[in-house]
């Protein structure tokens, strides 16, 4: 009997595979990639939906991405998440926070929609930092300058998604064609549903569910 792959090697190479078809794309229109080079995998943790985010962690492989959203709890959490990342060669970012951020050293801040107008001011007081935002609107947003990278959700239909309705593939590739930095989807993305964004531009994905099941997979059990 064949031994499954890795859920977690499946949704890397989900990810790279976007992020390659974003370079060659950049590349045959003769525009860059982005000034900081950032992972094609990100984990979003969730207070609820991830209540060991340090687990999680343990099984990433090197050069992906986390974005902690602390929601203003337990700063200790926040802290050893910081340093397990950077142990690890993970970039790390702080949801909305960013005294938090550089208190804890973390590499920058990803900002909630309504505070991309902060993005800005943020980048003139911590010129280092890597900054991105959320996105959640079928047309772009109005200034991306400040920020290294645009995260696009929910882009399929997701139990976190607020409500809120599926952006789609077709707004995924608009938006990834209108504005200067990388975007990355959010939202109900799996192995399968990645197939779908090729050729939308996206330099890869975000995920919460299925990188935890992923990681379970590699403490001993298969995915739920």
């Amino acid at each position: 009997m064949a031994v499954p792959s890795d859920p977690m090697d499946a949704l890397l190479n989900a990810a790279e595979a976007l992020m390659a078809a974003r370079h060659a794309q950049s590349q045959a229109l003769g525009a860059g990639t982005g000034a900081v080079s950032l992972p094609c995998l990100w984990f979003f943790t969730d207070p609820k939906r991830t209540p060991d985010p340090l687990k999680v962690i343990a099984r990433l492989p090197q050069g992906t991405g986390v974005v902690h959203r602390a929601f203003g709890r337990d700063e200790a959490l926040s802290h050893a998440i910081i340093d397990a990342c950077k142990a690890r060669g993970i970039i790390v970012l702080i949801g909305k926070d960013e005294r938090l951020a550089r208190s804890g050293g973390a590499h920058g801040v990803h900002l909630p929609a309504s505070d991309m107008a902060r993005a800005a001011a943020i980048r003139e007081a911590w010129p280092r930092a890597i900054i991105t935002a959320s996105h959640h609107e079928q047309e772009p947003p109005p200034a991306v300058q400040a920020l290294d990278a645009l995260f696009l959700s929910p882009l399929f239909e997701t139990r976190s998604g607020a409500g809120r309705r599926p952006l789609g593939t077709d707004v995924a590739r608009a938006i990834s064609a209108s504005v200067t930095c990388p975007v990355y989807g959010l939202g109900g993305i799996t192995v399968a549903r990645a197939r779908a964004l090729k050729g939308t531009g996206l330099a890869g994905f975000a995920a919460i569910d299925a990188v935890v099941s992923a990681a379970a997979y590699g403490q001993g059990r298969r995915p739920d």
